[in-house]
């Protein structure tokens, strides 16, 4: 079950790249002008004109869909959780102090079958404008990872699991870890207010974190 939700989410990630190309084959929207006495005829201005939707003052909110993944054991062997990973679901937020720079904070619960695991990411976010409705982003900063799991039982174990009964791996547990995120994605726009965005980021706490999956932002 664990595997199939993965691959649906891969799916979604996939769908959400391959419906952002129709954005990098238009071209950017010319601006026409009249120059008015100084000439009869109106020109074309050769110079894109690029509409930036991440002004200063700018702000939006959305939901995230995906996946998250987590170790089983960290580098020490202790237990992090008795499952590889779970469906996210989250929220976003950024607020443009100056044009194209963000502070962003994200809050996520991901559920796995013993485990769940809450995540915290605040940081500074750098979108990179590419035409009109087209934008590809990057953002980094700290990250908290709670996780809790129940404990299930020795016979629900997989091949590669040790064969000790009385393991801890097997027994209810907990973890908080603060560490660093980087993060990377694209945004494309659906309407002027509302976009998709497929994003993938790393969270470096207690050990290593993979969240991906699509989200959708309202501007305000």
């Amino acid at each position: 079950m664990r595997y199939l939700s993965l691959r649906l989410m891969i799916l979604v990630v996939v769908f959400g790249l391959l419906a952002a190309l129709p954005a990098l084959a238009e071209d950017p929207d010319e601006a026409t002008y009249d120059p008015g006495d100084d000439n009869e005829y109106g020109e074309t201005d050769p110079t894109p004109q690029v509409m930036n939707h991440h002004r200063a003052g700018a702000f939006s909110g959305g939901l995230f869909l995906g996946y998250m993944t987590w170790p089983r054991q960290d580098e020490d062997g202790d237990p992090y959780g008795n499952d590889a990973g779970g469906i996210l679901v989250g929220l976003r937020g950024q607020y443009y102090f100056v044009d194209n720079l963000a502070a962003f904070a994200n809050i996520d619960f991901s559920f796995g079958e013993y485990t769940m695991m809450t995540r915290v990411a605040l940081g500074a976010q750098y979108n990179i404008p590419i035409s009109t409705d087209f934008t590809a982003f990057v953002g980094a900063g700290l990250a908290l990872d709670m996780g809790s799991w129940d404990e299930f039982p020795y016979e629900d174990r997989e091949d590669d699991d040790p064969d000790n009964r009385n393991a801890e791996f097997y027994q209810s547990g907990d973890r908080t870890n603060v560490g660093f995120n980087a993060t990377g994605g694209i945004e494309f726009f659906l309407t002027e207010d509302i976009s998709l965005r497929p994003a993938v980021g790393l969270d470096f706490a207690g050990s290593l974190h993979l969240v991906f999956g699509l989200g959708a932002s309202y501007y305000l």
